[in-house]
């Protein structure tokens, strides 16, 4: 990124607390943190520790108990349901640990859905899920199933679904954590690949994995329910 970086997400005193029996138990305490546009930003965390929480925060599926994120000038946190809805389909992409895919549409398919639901003309799908079956390198697999792929293979097929419609940001939950090490590095490739276009979308990780946040531009932790940065020095936090 040249020159100042703008900045796509802000985030201010998110908290989340969820009840356990008659008690409730903190996830998020005051979290802050931003992202620019076109940057990759990994989300270091212990299992448990909220980093899931958190991207559903973002992506609007969760609501923060108080607390500001704003992304594109847009206060997320004041959007009611149907609004974060629509905003999340037209701005943000996620990716899944367990991949999600529809079982019953194809890999063309499963890609496609978010730009059918976009009301994108045909012709443009096509051109645009092929363009992203290439760079999966399936081409030839957009007729077959998602159980008719490997692990490695579907995560690529999320992957592609997430980036499918140009989003401004996309979030990923720990996606190699159900791949072995050579899966992990072609699913990586492809979703850190994303920030070589023209309108590369800001990338937000949340990992266990030190090889996933070296592949980062900046890392960010998340501990007892607050985040810190390390004034941006990534080899402090990759030792967390």
């Amino acid at each position: 990124m040249s020159g100042t970086p703008k900045i796509l997400l802000q985030a201010r005193g998110v908290a989340r607390a969820f009840g356990e029996g008659a008690r409730r138990r903190a996830v998020l305490e005051q979290a802050d943190f931003h992202i620019c546009r076109g940057e990759h930003v990994a989300l270091l965390g212990r299992s448990g520790s909220g980093k899931s929480t958190l991207l559903n925060i973002i992506a609007g599926i969760d609501r923060a108990e108080s607390g500001v994120i704003t992304m594109n000038d847009t206060d997320l946190a004041r959007l009611r349901e149907p609004a974060r809805t629509l905003f999340r389909r037209e701005h943000i992409g996620f990716v899944y640990q367990f991949f999600n895919l529809l079982p019953t549409l194809s890999v063309f398919d499963n890609i496609a859905l978010p730009l059918q639901l976009l009301r994108m003309p045909e012709k443009e799908i096509a051109r645009r899920v092929a363009e992203l079956l290439n760079a999966a390198g399936l081409d030839a697999r957009g007729g077959d199933y998602p159980d008719q792929l490997s692990g490695g293979e579907q995560q690529r097929v999320a992957i592609a679904r997430a980036l499918a419609h140009r989003p401004a940001l996309v979030l990923a939950d720990e996606p190699t954590g159900n791949l072995d090490a050579a899966a992990g590095r072609r699913a990586l490739k492809l979703l850190v690949g994303a920030r070589d276009t023209k309108d590369a979308p800001g990338l937000l990780t949340a990992t266990h994995s030190r090889e996933v946040a070296r592949a980062a531009d900046r890392v960010i932790v998340l501990d007892g329910g607050r985040i810190s940065d390390g004034g941006g020095d990534k080899q402090e936090q990759l030792a967390w």
